[in-house]
């Protein structure tokens, strides 16, 4: 009798744990931390001449959108502001980065799509930068540096 409750208790566990596995979430993507300027996607645009955007490059919607830019990892030694990629914002966390604007930040979020890295100096398809979806962020600096 005694062995039987010891066998049915382990094979419960063994059973249960199986089921556990089974219902474990699958993992995310590994999320980044990156250094960069916070600027406005349609103001990027204008510099880059890289057409208006928006709703069939119509502009509409333009206006809550926005790019990082002199992007570098955190962990980087790289001078702030030197050179560095631009990366597409994106994320129910974007609409709150207008008050930073102009300022250096730090993001930490998701690759959504790795796009192609540019460093900013010729940009004709916003499309095409890469997109990190926006986990949290905090000010590093009260401007840009240059």
């Amino acid at each position: 009798m005694k062995s039987q409750i010891v066998a049915t208790g382990v094979a419960l566990a063994v059973g249960l744990g199986a089921v556990a596995s089974a219902q474990a979430p699958a993992p995310t993507a590994k999320e980044v931390t990156l250094i960069g300027c916070v600027e406005f996607e349609s103001d990027y645009r204008k510099r880059m001449a890289a057409g208006r955007g928006g709703t069939l490059g119509s502009g509409v919607g333009a206006s809550d959108e926005f790019v990082l830019t002199n992007v570098r990892p955190a962990e980087s030694k790289t001078k702030p502001g030197a050179g560095g990629g631009v990366y597409t914002l994106t994320g129910p966390m974007e609409k709150n980065l207008k008050r930073d604007v102009g300022r250096q930040v730090t993001i930490i979020g998701t690759i959504e799509n790795a796009g192609k890295p540019s460093t900013g100096a010729s940009v004709t398809d916003i499309s095409d930068l890469p997109r990190i979806a926006i986990s949290t962020w905090h000010p590093v600096g009260d401007f840009c540096p240059k």
